[in-house]
């Protein structure tokens, strides 16, 4: 994964982009990144591994050195908070088409299930969770930006899921080898 990798496949190359080898948290370094003014609408922070990748309810998300895709999006939505309850069923979506799309299995692409509105599955098991974090205007209670934080799991790393995943957690290729013709890149820009 690389800046330069993924900004030819951008219907807005110009946005900022923050890649990095590993990171605690892509939605707190894109948040940080919002704050502070550097990145606006449609830019996005990706990581080869997070070492406090974190899920709804404080829960952690594995998320284990380039055997997945974790990126988190900074959008601006107008609107309040209750206009913007579908942005998580929505990036679930991009998610599911971004897959079939990049992804090749004989004639058409991995197809994803969508469970409830931020967990997509492939053959019974996890492959991506979505967390969407918003920072609000408290007197006119409108979304200043949201943080839309996907994990996606490729493949199983080579040290395996741990104990509490066994079974529950997967990957949308059975191996690493079989993943081998994925263009990260091209499926991170398409997510």
């Amino acid at each position: 994964l690389s800046v330069e990798a993924i900004r030819p496949f951008l219907l807005s190359p110009e946005v900022y982009i923050g890649v990095y080898q590993e990171v605690d948290s892509t939605n707190r370094a894109a948040k940080a990144a919002a704050v502070n003014g550097e990145a606006g609408h449609g830019s996005f922070v990706l990581a080869g591994s997070q070492s406090a990748g974190r899920g709804r309810r404080g829960r952690s998300f594995y998320s284990p050195q380039d055997a997945g895709i974790y990126l988190s999006v900074i959008l601006e939505p107008k609107g309040s908070i209750q206009e913007s309850l579908l942005l998580t069923a929505e990036a679930a979506v991009a998610v599911y088409k971004a897959v079939k799309k990049v992804t090749i299995k004989k004639v058409t692409g991995i197809s994803l299930d969508i469970k409830w509105v931020n967990d997509l599955y492939h053959n019974g098991r996890k492959v991506c969770g979505i967390l969407t974090e918003a920072v609000t205007d408290f007197e006119s209670g409108n979304i200043e930006f949201a943080v839309v934080g996907i994990g996606l799991n490729l493949f199983e790393a080579s040290d395996g899921y741990p104990d509490a995943l066994q079974g529950i957690a997967g990957g949308i290729y059975e191996s690493r080898e079989a993943a081998a013709g994925l263009d990260r890149s091209r499926l991170a820009a398409e997510i």
